[in-house]
């Protein structure tokens, strides 16, 4: 089981730290394992090239637009049935952290609770974040509710010193950017470049 020692410094490479991980690796090559009693002698460069084959190539994603941001997230959101909120948690370089759906709700409505989105961001250290939402009937143009979500967490955001650095809407073969049509909502100096 060549992934064995490398659950143990999963944080450090959903996080953007490969190099942390090859120095686990490192440490970890010819050590007896203590069930087999058989010593591991998979290099370092074996071992990591094992692993980072099988991790999930989202978690090591840089964003640098919302079209990076679309094509992350189109094939799960383009074709649901529900409407579905996603986040994406971005560290300092606006490398992912994490993804993860925060609320599912109905055909044509969602009910959000920004202590949702903070608390994850919270738990895994985020520096920002990226609002992601669908809506099931392919149009792309923001609810009113949705000017109004955008700005609440923004506003929250600010607060908790995690920017909200864009919220994507996500159509049949199609995204709208709030950052993209709506710029002046947003600290520009902190934002994805378009």
């Amino acid at each position: 089981k060549w992934y064995e020692p490398c659950k143990h410094f999963w944080f450090s490479v959903t996080v953007g730290s490969i190099t942390e991980a090859k120095l686990y690796l490192r440490k970890q090559r010819n050590k007896v394992d203590k069930k087999t009693g058989i010593k591991t002698t998979d290099t370092q460069e074996t071992l990591t090239a094992k692993f980072l084959k099988n991790i999930d190539r989202d978690l090591i994603k840089q964003i640098k637009s919302a079209n990076d941001v679309y094509d992350l997230v189109k094939d799960e959101m383009e074709n649901e049935l529900q409407e579905k909120l996603l986040v994406i948690y971005l560290d300092t370089k606006k490398f992912v952290i994490l993804k993860k759906i925060i609320f599912i709700g109905t055909v044509n409505s969602s009910t959000i609770v920004a202590r949702d989105v903070f608390r994850e961001a919270v738990k895994c250290n985020a520096v920002s974040l990226i609002l992601v939402h669908n809506h099931p009937a392919g149009s792309i143009k923001p609810s009113y509710q949705d000017m109004e979500m955008t700005n609440k967490f923004i506003n929250i955001g600010k607060m908790m010193d995690i920017d909200v650095i864009d919220h994507l809407i996500i159509g049949k073969n199609s995204y709208y950017s709030f950052l993209e049509s709506n710029g002046d909502l947003f600290d520009k100096e902190k934002m994805v470049s378009s």
